[in-house]
């Protein structure tokens, strides 16, 4: 009877005390990274950025972005000794037709994101054609200008390409030649299909093009029907009163082209421009110009001189 009182009043006690216990030991907090990744059809080195955990790759136009196989994956963990899991592994087959997220497990979850980018080449030429044609990637579309005395159901389409390196049009653009409203087209490769529509359009006078700006200039684009000599570039502040025109030697006019890398911009300021053909004005576009980066150091409010032996650097 001794002992089993003791033996209860131990549990009891036990009880009492394990209760009191907390764990407060917090869970280890163990970074994870990639540190190689690489995928077939790849063009150059992957940009591997821990700090935002992304991974940017350049891909070649053969490879079908919605299959691409992985050649090289290697992740770690911060502490080089703690175990990494990933449902990701060399071998693997993913799309990267849209950002992909691999999730790399420590003790925590580290999701990091995978983009491509790839630069098809596309192509669409007619008879009569002023400038080049005019692609919209993100919308799939095609604008093609010709000379207004040429009628727009009676074109001829002498080549096209809208897909990658291998891929089929449906229909075959040769037997096409009504362009009076645009025309879709289907482009299938490996086993993926898009459609395309393709427009084709008088030109008389300018057209005013996209813009490409940087912090101090910019690069402008039109097509124009006309002589050469005649096309320039207007610009201006957004809202102002009056236009400046582009430098002589900054545009370049042949064939229907018109291109002109604008200078002497400012930095993070909204422009209004248009392509010009003498009297004849383009519609106005506009573009805002990108901050301009500062190197560590290059203001010199922070440079000093120290002494090194018996000189100042």
């Amino acid at each position: 009877i001794m002992k089993r009182l003791i033996y209860t009043a131990l549990i009891a006690a036990t009880g009492i005390f394990g209760s009191c216990i907390n764990n407060d030991i917090p869970t280890a907090k163990i970074e994870a990274d990639i540190t190689a990744f690489q995928v077939e059809g790849q063009v150059g080195n992957a940009v591997i950025s821990r700090t935002n955990r992304t991974i940017t790759v350049e891909l070649n136009e053969t490879v079908n972005i919605a299959n691409v196989a992985v050649t090289e994956f290697a992740v770690e963990a911060e502490d080089g000794i703690t175990e990494v899991k990933t449902q990701l592994k060399t071998g693997d087959k993913i799309s990267l037709l849209s950002p992909y997220t691999v999730t790399l497990t420590t003790y925590q979850d580290y999701e990091w994101t995978i983009t491509a980018t790839q630069t098809i080449s596309r192509s669409v030429t007619v008879e009569n054609q002023v400038g080049s044609a005019v692609f919209d990637p993100a919308e799939k579309t095609v604008k093609v200008y010709v000379d207004m005395s040429h009628p727009l159901n009676n074109i001829k389409v002498t080549g096209m390409k809208l897909g990658q390196d291998g891929s089929t049009i449906d229909p075959d653009f040769t037997t096409v030649h009504d362009f009076t409203s645009p025309v879709e087209f289907t482009v299938k490769y490996e086993g993926r299909s898009e459609k395309w529509k393709v427009s084709v359009l008088h030109v008389d006078g300018a057209i005013t093009g996209e813009s490409d700006p940087w912090a101090k200039f910019a690069n402008l684009y039109g097509i124009y029907s006309g002589s050469d000599s005649e096309v320039t570039f207007e610009y201006r502040v957004k809202g102002a009163s009056s236009w400046s025109t582009a430098p002589a030697g900054s545009v370049t006019a042949s064939g229907g082209d018109a291109s002109c890398k604008l200078p002497g911009l400012t930095p993070v300021t909204t422009y209004e421009y248009r392509l010009a053909l003498g009297e004849v004005k383009g519609e106005t576009s506009e573009f805002t110009t990108e901050t301009a980066d500062q190197l560590l150091g290059m203001s010199f409010d922070e440079w000093h001189s120290v002494k090194s032996g018996s000189k100042d650097v």
